[in-house]
């Protein structure tokens, strides 16, 4: 069965009226009018499903598509060392994408380390007493380090006292 356009769904929906003979035709009709009053909201075209996925699987999945034009071909693949796919959410994924053609890179997590409300910047190049000095901002996380490696966003939090958060994508 193919799908219908939101058009189609509410002329067929239209046929669907009956002419009142008795009081089940105007509840089956005030049924198909609601139905047709649910349709009208639909958006014209229907929201695309676009699917993050790591670069190093946009180069796979394109290089793929290049040689082996057949989805069953490229999953059947050996895939080397990339775990990424043994996740069966991750294979899913990697289908919608390969089927559609709507994906776009993921954006990679990212820490920031923050004390008493103040984002870490850097350290600071001089060491006093032993000590590596840090330099912290003031409530504006706009200019906070962005850590890709969470390990080591917790081990500068560690070393100034801190704690480490997740920074948004958005």
């Amino acid at each position: 069965m193919s799908k219908l356009s939101k058009e189609e769904l509410i002329e067929a929906l239209k046929i669907n009226v009956r002419n009142c003979s008795d009081s089940w035709d105007g509840g089956y009709n005030t049924a198909i009018k609601n139905a047709i009053d649910l349709a009208k909201q639909l958006p014209d075209t229907p929201n695309k499903v676009v699917v993050s996925l790591p670069e190093e699987i946009i180069r796979h999945l394109e290089s793929f598509k290049r040689e082996k034009p057949e989805l069953l071909e490229a999953l059947g693949e050996g895939w080397g060392d990339m775990a990424w796919f043994e996740n069966a959410e991750n294979q899913e994924k990697y289908a919608q994408a390969w089927l559609t053609g709507e994906y776009e890179v993921e954006q990679p997590k990212r820490w920031a380390v923050v004390k008493n409300e103040e984002y870490f910047i850097k350290f600071k190049s001089h060491v006093t007493d032993g000590i590596p000095y840090h330099s912290l901002t003031g409530a504006n996380k706009d200019y906070a380090y962005e850590f890709t490696d969470k390990r080591k966003a917790e081990l500068v939090a560690e070393l100034i006292g801190g704690a480490v958060e997740e920074v948004s994508n958005e």
